[in-house]
């Protein structure tokens, strides 16, 4: 009879009941005041209280899991313990999330399967054409825009090819893909900082250090690209917006914890201390914390009005480097 079974806590309920029934009926019988009636008495007392408090317990035990067992309880259960090996975690466990893709020029499309974040996303990666023994990377979150084909487009034909790998991130069925892990929904966090990182670092001479990466967005899409820099700046060192939203045009941009989906740049600035990072604002007539709100060291920022999606990679492509170096 286990300690946590229905049927030993209604047998020790029933005892207990009982004895109290017992009590009940012979305390007129041990009401003179001799030794031997006192001492009943007692005895009486003390076992029905022994015995509820034991009900108590045992259906708590019963109702919070603390003792399993009796030699839990007692401490004569087995302290040995054997651990099987799975063996290790496959080595190309990250490649395995890119399937075979197709190449045109410098540009392969492939599609990734996130192993933690189950999102399926379309990459079309940028190699450049004399590549470094090893490059930085940089993220380009098209999901918003779906503009994906046209960016690859341009980076294959520019004039001075951006010395970075760029990844341009879009969905076939036209859906955004969020910044951060949504409860009950996309696991967007998993994604932007593990899923795809991994992945591109598994297949190409990319580091998984945040020196090595950086994200660019453009209008909506730039929010993504601005919260990688600030509030995951372990992964991401640097970030360009091109034609970013305004502070004051941010429904939440008061300092107060934001009501809205989209990451608030000045919320967060005025809530946590400043990353180390670097951020691009393209197409920014304003000073920085127009868009930012309070931008303090050691976050280093660079305001311009040029909207030119290419000239934004290659100061990505030029800070990661430079931040390697």
């Amino acid at each position: 009879m286990g300690i946590t079974s229905k049927t030993f806590i209604v047998l020790l309920a029933l005892v207990a009941l009982a004895l109290f029934a017992l009590t009940v009926w012979l305390w007129p019988k041990l009401a003179p005041a001799t030794p031997r009636a006192i001492c009943g008495r007692v005895a009486l007392l003390v076992s029905s209280q022994l015995l509820v408090l034991s009900v108590a317990a045992v259906f708590a035990n019963a109702y919070f899991g603390f003792y399993t067992s009796w030699s839990d309880l007692f401490g004569s259960g087995s302290q040995r313990y054997h651990v099987n090996d799975k063996g290790a975690v496959a080595a190309n466990v990250n490649a395995s999330q890119l399937t075979s893709g197709s190449t045109s020029g410098l540009i392969t499309t492939t599609t990734l399967t996130g192993l933690r974040s189950g999102i399926t996303a379309r990459l079309r990666v940028y190699v450049p054409p004399h590549p470094p023994q090893s490059y930085p990377a940089i993220v380009v979150d098209a999901t918003g825009q779906q503009s994906a084909a046209a960016e690859a487009a341009a980076l294959s034909n520019a004039a001075r090819p951006v010395q970075a790998l760029v990844v341009i991130v879009d969905t076939a069925n036209g859906s955004t893909i969020p910044c951060t892990d949504q409860p009950g929904g996309a696991q967007g966090g998993q994604f932007w900082s593990q899923d795809l990182r991994s992945a591109i670092a598994a297949h190409y001479a990319v580091g998984l250090s945040a020196s090595d990466w950086g994200a660019l967005g453009t209008g909506p899409d730039s929010a993504c690209a601005l919260e990688f820099a600030l509030a995951d700046s372990t992964r991401y060192s640097a970030a360009a917006a091109i034609s970013p939203t305004p502070a004051a045009a941010n429904p939440a941009s008061t300092v107060t914890n934001p009501t809205s989906a989209s990451f608030n740049p000045a919320w967060w600035l005025a809530t946590y201390p400043a990353p180390p990072s670097r951020i691009l604002l393209a197409g920014v007539s304003g000073p920085p914390d127009s868009v930012l709100g309070h931008v303090r060291p050691p976050l280093q920022t660079t305001v311009s009005g040029n909207t030119d999606t290419q000239s934004a990679l290659s100061w990505l492509a030029q800070t990661l480097q430079g931040v390697k170096s």
